[in-house]
């Protein structure tokens, strides 16, 4: 498993995930900030990735928010990673960080608003598949 290590800022992890379609169309992943949320079942994201990624709906479904209303909305199947620094050692002996994708794909489905710091709401359906570990404002997770 391979291990990013960060820290909580106003009590919030927010990370960075990259999202591309799914195989076999892949595309070039785009990086969106996400909010680690254990409270949400499911992975959602905003009309921003949908576009900036140019993905096509697989159909609806409903999500339930914290208000309690339910709300129908547009499914996606996604490609999503995590990237994560691995160090390497250059022949000249100096050492350097270099990002290896980590992640899954995955249905998720549309935010019907805009979150102001992130795009993406990793829900328990991509955390269950991970190791996390939260302690002393700094966060461990394992993918």
């Amino acid at each position: 498993m391979e291990t990013f290590v960060g820290n909580i800022k106003d009590h919030q992890i927010i990370l960075v995930a990259a999202v591309s379609q799914p195989h076999p169309t892949s595309s070039t992943p785009i990086p969106f900030d996400a909010l680690l949320d254990t409270g949400a079942q499911a992975t959602l994201i905003t009309e921003k990735v949908v576009k900036d990624v140019g993905l096509v709906s697989i159909g609806t479904g409903r999500i339930i928010p914290v208000s309690g209303k339910v709300i129908e909305t547009n499914k996606y199947r996604i490609r999503m990673d995590i990237p994560i620094g691995d160090e390497i050692v250059l022949p000249s002996g100096q050492r350097r960080m270099e990002p290896v994708l980590r992640g899954m794909e995955l249905d998720v489905s549309q935010l019907p608003y805009q979150p102001q710091n992130h795009d993406i709401l990793l829900g328990m359906d991509f955390i269950n598949a991970c190791h996390l570990t939260v302690h002393g404002g700094n966060y461990i997770l394992s993918i």
